[in-house]
């Protein structure tokens, strides 16, 4: 059992281990005497939370979250209808429900995580798109806002994490062309930047499918996100294919097991396990990925922030409405990064 230490002991181990340590601390206790109390005075305690007209903010030094208060459905639901935004409202809190379930089950049930967030995917689209069950029907065109966001994260997650597991294996396979198509496939997207591959989804792919193959822009770029994750998330699953020692596929070859099956299940559960934190932070980059959707014109959250006050007379106060905006994405950032650490913990017990 590690002996205890104190505060001092953890600062002096932590903090100020060395000289440039205390400096660099000395430096950044100083900034935050200076800064935080400012902070502290505009964010909270000269703030307007509440307001009808913005004149009440103009009144005050201090930041005006009533914009806040006063656009936010527009905020968070964008162009959907008005009166069936409780659909949005209970498919964002079904994945909120699924978000607390993951927690819970860890990497450990991993195949009931899977099962549970497909069907939380298809509760979601049912609650959104409706047709069913007495719902209105909404088309993917009036899609936004923090749902849309929410949305394409889901599926391209969903659809990107199968298909960057069959391209790590095929970019290891024996196969020649096997392996040269998922090489040149993973090399070519990693080497595109993601606008070049979301405006060739949006607006060059329609020109070159039938009209009755199109399934719709939101679609495209779903799929476009989706291959686009895929491809960075391979490297990662072949990178921790790597890290399984070479015994094991020695051992389970002599134990009669086929190459397909010692991939499947010997190597891919254990190269799964160790790339948990790197999967995580790939999927916290997805996830800020879906702020690109502005440029192909689908109204996410930022553009539906972007729209509640672009021709308003609370135009002014733009900066509370990105700092709310990052906030949200924060707070969804800090969910998948305790469910690594959640993860990592559940893979290291079990």
């Amino acid at each position: 059992m590690a002996p205890r230490v104190g505060a001092i002991g953890w600062l002096r181990r932590h903090v100020i281990a060395t000289p440039l340590d205390a400096v660099l601390a000395s430096l950044i206790v100083a900034l935050a005497i200076y800064a935080v109390p400012s902070i502290v005075r505009w964010a909270i305690i000269d703030s307007v939370v509440l307001a009808v007209t913005p004149g009440a903010c103009a009144a005050s030094a201090g930041a005006c979250w009533a914009v806040i208060h006063t656009h936010i459905r527009v905020i968070l639901f964008g162009l959907y209808p008005y009166a069936e935004q409780w659909r949005a409202g209970i498919a964002l809190l079904v994945v909120a429900v699924a978000l607390a379930a993951t927690f819970v089950l860890g990497v450990r049930r991993l195949r009931a995580v899977i099962s549970l967030w497909v069907a939380a995917a298809i509760a979601f689209v049912v609650l959104m798109a409706g047709g069913v069950f007495g719902l209105r029907p909404v088309p993917t065109d009036t899609w936004g806002g923090l749902p849309l966001s929410i949305f394409v994260f889901i599926a391209t997650v969903l659809i990107g994490f199968p298909l960057a597991i069959a391209l790590a294996l095929g970019r290891g396979s024996q196969l020649p062309a096997v392996r040269v198509v998922c090489t040149g496939a993973i090399e070519i997207v990693r080497a595109l930047p993601i606008l070049t591959i979301l405006f060739c989804a949006a607006i060059v792919l329609p020109l070159a499918l039938p009209g009755w193959l199109d399934p719709g822009k939101i679609w495209r770029v779903i799929a476009a996100l989706a291959f686009f994750y895929a491809c960075f998330q391979a490297e990662i699953i072949r990178g921790g294919l790597q890290g399984v020692p070479p015994g094991q596929r020695l051992a389970a070859l002599s134990l009669g097991m086929t190459l397909r099956q010692t991939r499947l299940a010997i190597e891919l559960p254990q190269a799964l396990r160790y790339t948990v934190p790197a999967t995580i932070n790939q999927i916290v980059v997805a996830l800020k990925d879906t702020s690109m959707l502005l440029v192909v014109g689908l109204f996410d959250f930022l553009a539906s922030a972007n729209t509640a006050i672009s021709k308003d007379e609370w135009a002014r106060y733009f900066a509370e409405l990105y700092l709310f905006v990052a906030f949200v994405f924060l707070v969804l950032a800090s969910v998948l990064t305790a469910m690594e650490r959640r993860f990592v913990g559940s893979a290291e017990r079990g």
